[in-house]
């Protein structure tokens, strides 16, 4: 029963299972304090670990650098089609050592790295 429930992907909950190391960059997928600078697409990089913790630095917003600590929280999936109520305790970070372009929007970066697989640009643009 275990290995089902932890191999159930709803939207709205993370993976069951997030390998982080100290030095990873993760991205935010909750707002836990947004006066503090912690909202969705807020990325990190991780400097301390610990079972019901994780600390980071933020590296976008107006606090870079300011260490943050992460809580694990229950994570109940809104959309839920199963016939029970599901929720996991788990840390609301994603791996991100790249992103997409709508979570980049609004972001200042000092280098932009892009793969582009096709030709994505008409002519004259």
């Amino acid at each position: 029963m275990p290995d089902f429930l932890n191999k159930i992907k709803l939207s709205g909950l993370p993976n069951h299972l997030l390998r982080l190391k100290v030095g990873c960059l993760v991205m935010l997928l909750r707002n836990l304090d947004p006066y503090g600078g912690l909202m969705n697409g807020t990325r990190l990089q991780i400097v301390r670990l610990g079972d019901k913790l994780v600390q980071g630095r933020l590296l976008t917003g107006t606090r870079v650098g300011k260490l943050v600590l992460i809580p694990r929280m229950p994570l109940t999936p809104s959309d839920s089609r199963l016939p029970f109520t599901m929720q996991r305790r788990q840390f609301s970070l994603s791996v991100a050592f790249a992103m997409i372009i709508n979570k980049s929007q609004g972001q200042s970066l000092p280098n932009v790295g892009i793969y582009l697989l096709k030709p994505v640009f008409s002519h004259g643009q």
